[in-house]
């Protein structure tokens, strides 16, 4: 006599597992838990624009600070007989020279150097008084947040740029006038992503537990609340450091940023657009650097954001 089949449905028959988990258990190893700043280095890794971005910063870096000791020749040393070579016709010049006879690499080196050095200064400057202003105000809120936004307004409906050319005529052309002007009208929109960042944590759990265990404010701040902000100082970093290299070579290609002889990458774009005509390569040059530049930051700066942020992990750029 036959025995009836036991009927299967199909939940029995079929069961979704998670290979990572049946992995650590027939390895008897539990999965390892990555922390918020692990999965956004996993994510930027992965995000292969955004390295090759990172690679390329790191050389310029290390060649700019590589040239603080060694250099081909001296950037400002004039030597009339080999004045105009071109690139690639003097072994001792391989970008060639200037209409004063400058080695062209060396300026370059030399250029970009000043212009990494002013950009990270004033974005130094930027998160100084950026960052404490924007977590005060979200912080506090109330009647310290209405004070301090009306003051961001007042900055912010004048324009940057005629702010800029008024401290530089104040404080007078430099290298210190010119960190101080990019600095002081660029922190506004710094403060306004760390308030609304800040407003945003403080109403979470942990820091409402903090407060119940009797932290003071200062400490739920600069404990809590700062750190969780990081995300978004980090991402506008990237993008204000490339803003102030530009508006540095801005600065100084109109004549009012770093003054000759010093070479800056605003500088060599001034005098390669004089001689623009006959000598294309004097031009070239800066403005293949600088373009390079601001690429590179600003991919970093794409793939940072996707890194800290939840929402866009796990699309992948080229």
């Amino acid at each position: 006599m036959e025995t009836p089949k036991k009927s299967t449905s199909k939940n029995e028959e079929f069961q979704f597992v998670n290979l990572d988990e049946v992995t650590a258990a027939q390895s008897g190893v539990a999965p390892k838990s990555l922390s918020f700043h692990e999965k956004a280095w996993h994510q930027l890794k992965h995000n292969h624009a955004a390295m090759v971005s990172l690679i390329f910063l790191l050389f310029i870096a290390v060649v700019s600070v590589a040239s603080l000791f060694w250099m081909p020749h001296d950037p400002n040393a004039q030597n009339v007989s080999l004045s105009n070579l071109k690139p690639f016709t003097n072994g001792s010049y391989p970008l060639g020279t200037d209409g004063l006879g400058r080695d062209m690499l060396s300026r370059l080196l030399y250029g970009t150097r000043i212009s990494l050095m002013i950009a990270l200064f004033a974005t130094l400057v930027d998160i100084l008084i950026g960052v404490p202003y924007g977590l005060v105000s979200g912080w506090c809120g109330d009647r310290v947040d209405n004070i301090l936004q009306r003051i961001i307004e007042i900055v912010s409906s004048i324009p940057e740029l005629v702010l800029i050319m008024l401290l530089l005529i104040i404080l007078k052309p430099g290298m210190v006038s010119i960190i101080l002007a990019i600095a002081l009208s660029s922190w506004v929109l710094m403060a306004r992503l760390v308030r609304a960042s800040a407003m945003q944590i403080k109403s979470a759990d942990f820091v409402l537990a903090a407060q119940a265990m009797g932290e003071s404010p200062m400490q739920i701040a600069f404990r809590h609340i700062l750190p969780n902000t990081m995300g978004v100082i980090i991402t506008r970093t990237m993008f204000t450091i490339p803003a102030a290299i530009f508006l540095e070579a801005l600065l100084s290609f109109i004549g009012i940023g770093v003054k000759a002889p010093n070479a800056s990458l605003g500088t060599l774009l001034n005098t390669g657009e004089k001689g623009f005509q006959f000598y294309q390569y004097q031009l070239w040059e800066p403005v293949l650097v600088l373009s390079l530049m601001m690429i590179a930051f600003n991919l970093l700066g794409d793939g940072l954001r996707d890194a800290f942020d939840p929402n866009t992990r796990g699309r992948n750029k080229w």
